[in-house]
């Protein structure tokens, strides 16, 4: 059985696949075919079963969002019957939605971009998981998070966050020796926050190679001499989003 608290990643990752389906932007091939709309007539009748939740107001979607739908019922006609059922059910799901829970679910993906790729891989092999989960589970996980407050369901979503990041703390806790644990994390427990901030930027900036000579070179110093060590470390250039 899944625990609660897990239910921030899987929230954050069925907000990432709603925004798959609301947000993505078009193919840049196919932008001078999407000037005009696509009737729903003219659409094949497998994407029509597809996406037949949207039916009724489907002439009202943009070019643009219209092929983006069809980009997606086309993935769809190639899952097992199994699943194109439950990504047809989601669209359902989602064409009953009020435009202010669409926007709400838009947030919630953007929320996942703005995430590291690391966490956002963590984050997706989650939801792998939580897809093979049993179907009666996976709805009682959706049913229970739709009947939470606004404000507890943006707890869960940074809490998957924060899941994340504990994850790449054992991981990196992993890969030192055993004997160099504990004073290691004795270091790092005596960081300020600025002092950890700093350790983690040049941390991930260093090639690998060299990333246990400089944990080496902080566990030699003392407090005094480790505080000026990360004071004078360059502020490593954040990538724009």
């Amino acid at each position: 059985m899944v625990e609660l608290h897990r239910l921030g990643t899987v929230a954050l990752l069925i907000a990432l696949w709603w925004g798959g389906v609301a947000g993505a932007q078009p193919r840049p091939e196919l932008h001078a075919q999407l000037q005009a709309p696509v009737p729903w007539s003219s659409l094949p009748a497998e994407q029509q079963a597809l996406l037949q939740p949207l039916q009724s107001h489907w002439n009202a979607l943009t070019p643009q969002r219209q092929q983006q739908l069809q980009d997606k019922a086309a993935h769809w006609a190639t899952l097992p019957p199994e699943r194109r059922e439950a990504a047809r059910q989601r669209l359902a799901q989602w064409a009953a939605m009020t435009p202010q829970q669409r926007q709400a679910q838009r947030q919630r993906a953007e929320e996942f971009r703005k995430l590291p790729p690391e966490q956002q891989q963590r984050l997706r092999e989650a939801f792998r998981r939580y897809r093979e989960l049993p179907p009666q589970e996976r709805e009682r996980l959706r049913r229970e998070f739709q009947r939470m407050p606004p404000q507890q369901r943006r707890a869960y979503l940074h809490g998957a966050a924060v899941g994340a990041k504990a994850e790449a703390l054992r991981e990196f806790f992993a890969a030192i020796p055993a004997a160099e644990r504990r004073p290691t994390r004795e270091m790092l427990r005596a960081f300020t926050p600025e002092q950890r901030q700093a350790f983690r930027g040049h941390w991930r900036a260093l090639p690998m190679e060299r990333r246990d000579a400089f944990r080496h070179e902080l566990l030699e110093m003392t407090p005094e001499q480790r505080a000026k060590r990360l004071a004078e470390l360059p502020r490593p250039v954040l990538p724009r989003r």
